[in-house]
């Protein structure tokens, strides 16, 4: 019993153990498979790199032996172009060397005779050979670089491959002979790609003087590299430079014609002088900022363009070639600028300014600092993130209601007082209800329309405004308190003027009537409105004009702004040396959008004195219409008054009727019914005035005169 334990115990433990045997011999077989998988995926990859890597240097050898035939034919073609050259060459030196022997007789023979015999063959051989031995060299070690490595494939298992498709792809460089490497045949092929480049990048100089030196710079570097001749030169500034320039150079070529060069360095300082020296720039530059208008509180665009004006003063400051400028670094030259802000940017300057100073210890804030304050509150203010659409609407009329009130602000207390001196019971009468003014007149409450009481007609222009302000009325018709004048949809005209934007009550200046009495119980108005029409200034019978026509100085013009040629008006301009100034009408202001204030002044007439006001208009030129000359125009006053009459205008017919006159017909235009009679230039512009040439004729009959703006016929024509 005591053995059979042991025994029972054996037999239970072998099947436990032989299960455990068949276990460890599993895992060590599936140890074993995994192993010999992976062995045998990486040896497939290996095969598969050594394959990729013959068949690269299958193509690297096949390319190569192209490149090696592309040098050998090179070469060949290298050599064939020698042999051609040669073989043209030989008849010229037979015939030459022909030539010699029979003009040097014996002793050239002589000379010739020493030297070896060699027949053409021979000479051409050799000449082939010398010059294709260094071509060879140069091509066979080149080529070299396209020499393989022998493959080791054994090795190639313990490479690591990279098998991107950039690495299989890589770019070969082929070395090329610098022998059989063509040179350009046309050494000058760049001269046309830059010739083009003087009707591509070139811009027309404005004749302004900022503006000089960085198209100075432009032109010489397109020009650079050209070998253009100093004729040549003078013809390309001609062409580039604007009107007035160019006529500088014009006058400068005619007088050195045979000596271009001179005259290109005349030319190039004159134009330096004019627009180029330092005081010029300088003039420009404190001009433009003189003329800039003062910044509403309200219209950040302008102040933006401020800021990029005064950038243009500090680059041009710092170059140093300016010292006028340094003027702005002090009080006295900043101020007229900071006077340009609105009212709360200068004081937020000067407190900005102040604190500049006490931490800096200086004088005065530097020019730059100034400039790049005014800058950051530009960005500040047309940043679109912060663009409220009330406050955007509100600019463009803020400006112009502010245009329009400027004038008439220094009148509004002295009217008041006229004003108060009425009646309390006017007073209250007029603030309590408004009368209809197109049936009684709120000065004299009597029944006639303001617009044609002619005691409202004789206060100053500022004073009428002032009191239509006050009550409400409309500027324009005059006729109704119950709309403005921007919201009016009246048609108006002037009886005076026969303008079409204010009524004969507006009209500036003083009544036409002489001494009436407007303080009469009615005022002194007639219910009709054909008396105050009366107009003592007509010289013309009016009705059809059946006699002789007559003529006067009469020109038609282009004109435009200075800077904008693409902006050309065709119109009549009439030349008045009894003017002393030069006056345009309101369509000129309205043709080229002249905003502005009006401003007061005195018209001195046949007629007698008048009150008128008017807006002002400067940098226009005008120029004939062959655009052979170009005129600065002085500032233009707005009037109304200059006589419309276009048959006064010369016209060819005119020209044909007169015998004397008849070379003259094909220089004056034929009549334009689109061009209007717009200006009236006066003597402030003499240049206008000058006869170049005349032509008399008889007694009796009319003349002409040639002026700069054209030809004219003076005098009773037909």
């Amino acid at each position: 019993m005591m053995d059979a334990t042991p025994h029972a115990e054996e037999q239970q433990a072998g099947p436990s153990s032989d299960r455990s045997f068949l276990i460890r011999s599993a895992a060590a077989s599936s140890s074993s498979s995994s192993q010999n998988s992976s062995a045998s995926l990486a040896a497939a990859k290996a095969r598969a790199k050594v394959l990729a890597a013959r068949a690269c240097a299958a193509f690297v050898q096949k390319e190569n032996e192209l490149l090696m035939e592309k040098a050998r034919i090179d070469a060949a073609l290298a050599t064939l172009k020698l042999d051609k050259e040669i073989a043209e060459a030989e008849p010229e030196a037979d015939a030459l060397e022909s030539a010699a022997e029979q003009i040097d007789g014996g002793s050239r023979a002589s000379n010739l005779g020493s030297l070896p015999h060699q027949s053409p063959h021979e000479r051409t051989s050799e000449y082939v050979q010398c010059h294709s031995k260094a071509a060879s060299q140069h091509a066979l070690v080149d080529l070299a670089h396209h020499q393989l490595q022998p493959h080791n494939p054994t090795a190639l298992n313990n490479v690591a491959f990279d098998h991107s498709v950039s690495a299989r792809n890589r770019k070969i460089t082929h070395m090329l002979p610098s022998q059989l490497i063509k040179p350009d045949a046309n050494p000058d092929g760049s001269y046309p790609t830059r010739r083009e480049l003087l009707t591509s990048s070139l811009t027309i100089f404005d004749n302004r003087s900022e503006s000089y030196w960085s198209w100075k710079s432009s032109f010489l570097n397109c020009t650079k590299g050209t070998d253009l001749t100093c004729s040549e030169e003078l013809d390309l500034l001609i062409k580039w430079l604007g009107p007035q320039s160019s006529a500088h150079v014009k006058r400068i070529r005619a007088v050195h014609v045979n000596d271009s060069a001179r005259g290109l360095i005349m030319t190039w300082s004159r134009l330096q002088d004019c627009y180029g020296s330092p005081e010029m720039i300088e003039k420009a530059l404190f001009d433009r900022v003189e003329q800039f208008p003062k910044i509403n509180n309200r219209d950040p665009v302008k102040l933006r363009e401020l800021g990029d004006l005064l950038q243009e003063l500090v680059s041009a400051q710092q170059e140093g070639n300016l010292p006028g400028l340094s003027c702005l670094d002090t009080s006295r030259g900043l101020n007229p600028i900071v006077e340009k802000l609105p009212f709360n940017l200068q004081d937020k300057w000067m407190s900005h300014g102040s604190m500049y100073k006490e931490q800096n210890h200086v004088h005065f804030p530097p020019f730059t600092y100034f400039a790049d304050f005014v800058c950051r509150e530009a960005y500040i203010r047309n940043n679109p993130s912060f663009f409220l659409s009330s406050s955007t609407v509100a600019i463009v009329k803020q400006d112009n209601t502010v245009k329009k009130m400027d004038s008439s602000k220094n009148f509004i207390s002295s009217h008041m007082t006229e004003v108060s001196s009425m009646s309390d019971s006017d007073n209250t009468e007029t603030s309590s209800v408004k009368p209809d003014v197109e049936k009684q007149c709120p000065i004299h409450k009597k029944p006639h329309p303001l617009k044609y009481c002619k005691g409202f007609r004789t206060k100053t222009l500022e004073e009428r405004k002032a009191f239509l302000r006050q009550g409400g009325i409309c500027f324009r018709c005059c006729s109704s308190s119950k709309h403005l004048a921007k919201d009016c949809k009246i048609a108006v005209q002037c009886k005076e003027c026969n303008s079409n934007k204010h009524i004969a009550a507006l009209h500036p200046g003083p009544a036409p009537w002489h001494n009436q009495n407007p303080e009469s119980e009615n005022g002194g108005e007639d219910d009709t409105e054909s008396s105050p029409t009366v107009n003592s200034k007509c010289t013309e019978v009016c009705g059809e004009n059946n006699g002789p026509r007559s003529c006067s100085k009469i020109c038609l013009i282009t004109v435009h702004p200075k800077g904008r040629p693409d902006r050309s008006v065709r119109l009549y301009a009439i030349l008045d040396d009894q003017s002393n100034r030069s006056l345009a009408r309101s369509e000129f202001f309205d043709l080229f959008g002249v905003e502005g204030t009006d401003t007061p002044y005195t018209l001195q007439t046949c007629a007698g004195l008048t009150e008128i006001s008017g807006r002002r208009a400067t940098s226009f030129i005008a120029q004939p219409l062959d655009g052979s000359l170009s005129i600065n125009l002085p500032t233009l006053i707005e009037c109304n008054y200059i006589p419309k009459d276009r048959s006064e205008i010369p016209t060819p017919e005119v020209a044909e009727c007169h015998t004397h006159l008849h070379s003259i017909a094909q220089h004056i235009p034929q009549l334009d019914p689109e061009a209007q009679i717009l200006l009236l230039l006066g003597r402030d512009v003499l240049q206008v005035h000058k006869v170049r040439d005349q032509q008399n004729g008889p007694n009796e009959a009319p003349y002409a005169q040639r002026l700069d703006l054209g030809w004219v016929i003076i005098g009773e024509a037909v």
